[in-house]
């Protein structure tokens, strides 16, 4: 019977070592698994390269107008769905107030960029940086005696991941021509 006893530990001394290894594989296995599942998640990263106002002529309306990089830094295409200007601001004594205004490309006429305006949707590739305007209309009445906390450019994924960017500094245009 020792025989058998020496033989049955030696067998259980190998299946501890083998499921050791085992184990050992299954984590880098795994580690492996979450570095490719990371680099396939979507994910942006915003720079803000210029923003200024601009004045439009005979009308009670300025232009927010935002040069933008969005790079795609995931190994999968990802696409915009929309972007969006929130400004936070307070009217005197009351309260803080936030207003969403969506980008619209078709005002580029009036701020005679070289740049093209993004089109959202729109689609980025992988690894990728994609750089545009992105423009808004905002109604003076919104920000006429108020106090602007902040401006915020979100920009919204074909995931609902929202990203954001605060723009610190806007300077008004003239209504010459930009270069």
């Amino acid at each position: 019977m020792d025989l058998i006893s020496v033989v049955s530990a030696l067998a259980a001394c190998f299946a501890a070592l083998y499921a050791a290894r085992s184990s050992k594989l299954a984590k880098q296995a795994y580690r492996l698994a979450l570095k490719q599942d990371q680099r396939n998640r979507p994910s942006l990263e915003l720079y803000l390269i210029n923003s200024y106002i601009k004045r439009i002529e005979n009308s009670d309306e300025r232009l927010f107008v935002f040069r933008l990089l969005i790079t795609n830094k995931s190994a999968s295409r990802n696409s915009i769905k929309s972007i969006q200007l929130f400004i936070e601001h307070q009217r005197r004594e009351g309260p803080t107030s936030n207003v969403a205004i969506p980008h619209n490309s078709d005002f580029i006429n009036t701020i005679y960029e070289n740049e093209d305006p993004f089109e959202v949707p729109f689609i980025i590739d992988h690894y990728s940086t994609n750089g545009g305007l992105a423009i808004f209309k905002v109604p003076n009445e919104i920000v006429r005696g108020s106090t602007v906390e902040t401006y915020l450019v979100r920009i919204i994924d074909n995931a609902d991941n929202e990203y954001e960017l605060e723009a610190i500094l806007l300077t008004e245009q003239d209504n010459e021509k930009m270069a």
